[in-house]
């Protein structure tokens, strides 16, 4: 082997990448490119060994190098975005990368489902809701893409609208839960309660063990008045929420005492107050802001100045 021959290091580099030996293959990568510095694809499968071995940044760079020689290549582009929106978190600098690459393949909805989905978790949800959208222009039944939309709506507490949107994801999956409780819940935060038992009451079906539904349908017959189904479902969430695997970073309803809460209320209206304060410290425990404001309210009234 000639050390200083570009097309023997670039072979070499390729056989150890198709045995997928990356760490193997980046020396010989290297030292064709230090030959020839301005050939696409030595930056390209440099920057791929990297990525698959989960060193982002000097992946980025290599990519970077291919994209000065082809800045039009859709490929390099979408996987820039990828880079720094699925390894790096960083969807500010993922953003122009995706955007160039739906610029050159404007039919790819993956690629435009992207731009949202990072304009989502910047929470710019009308951005993110204008790119969702362009997703439907081209794959109509993307029950994502819908789904996604519902959730910005109900982001800018436009709750008729995400109803909208998560009834067209149900028109193409009806069997999902979340799309079930989450027009449920919709329902329940505009006093709908009729109609949110229904998909409320689907939900458990496609999810016996969920404890969020129960929860739902237990606000749900509190607004209706009848206390007694409130207590029934309420106390089934509480019961199989152990068994959940709930995430406290998510926002939950129970790291918010929901269920916890509706039992005081459900426990008030029907006179018995020692039930109904110990639900109402449990669910302010839970950092549940009406509760932890009803106990507040009840401390000045028992304690006047």
């Amino acid at each position: 082997m000639n050390p200083n021959n570009y097309e023997e290091n670039y072979r070499i580099g390729r056989c150890y990448t198709f045995l997928k030996d990356y760490q193997s293959a980046i020396p010989y990568y290297k030292k064709a490119w230090e030959i020839e510095p301005n050939k696409f694809w030595v930056n390209l499968f440099t920057g791929a060994c990297y990525d698959l071995l989960k060193d982002y940044h000097t992946a980025i760079f290599y990519y970077k190098k291919a994209l000065e020689i082809d800045s039009n290549n859709f490929g390099v582009n979408d996987i820039l975005g990828w880079c720094y929106a699925a390894s790096l978190n960083d969807y500010s600098s993922a953003i122009p990368y995706y955007k160039k690459a739906w610029e050159i393949e404007p039919n790819n909805y993956q690629t435009c489902y992207n731009i949202g989905w990072c304009y989502h978790l910047l929470e710019d949800y009308p951005f993110a809701i204008y790119y969702y959208k362009k997703v439907l222009e081209i794959e109509p039944s993307n029950d994502k893409a819908n789904f996604n939309i519902g959730q910005c709506f109900d982001e800018l507490k436009d709750y008729p609208s995400a109803i909208h949107y998560y009834k067209k994801a149900l028109e193409i999956d009806p069997n999902d839960y979340w799309v079930n409780n989450n027009i449920g819940y919709k329902y329940y935060l505009i006093e709908e309660y009729d109609k949110a038992i229904p998909y409320l009451l689907k939900a458990i079906e496609i999810q016996k063990n969920n404890p969020f539904a129960y929860s739902n349908i237990g606000g749900c017959y509190v607004g209706l008045g009848e206390y007694e189904k409130a207590i029934s479902y309420c106390k089934t969430a509480i019961l199989i929420k152990d068994n959940y695997n709930l995430n406290p970073d998510n926002n939950n309803l129970f790291y918010y005492g929901e269920p916890y809460y509706y039992m005081g209320v459900a426990y008030k209206e029907l006179n018995d107050w020692d039930k109904a304060l110990s639900y109402f410290r449990e669910a302010a425990e839970l950092k549940n802001e009406k509760a932890q404001e009803l106990l507040e309210e009840l401390k000045r009234e028992n304690n006047p100045k």
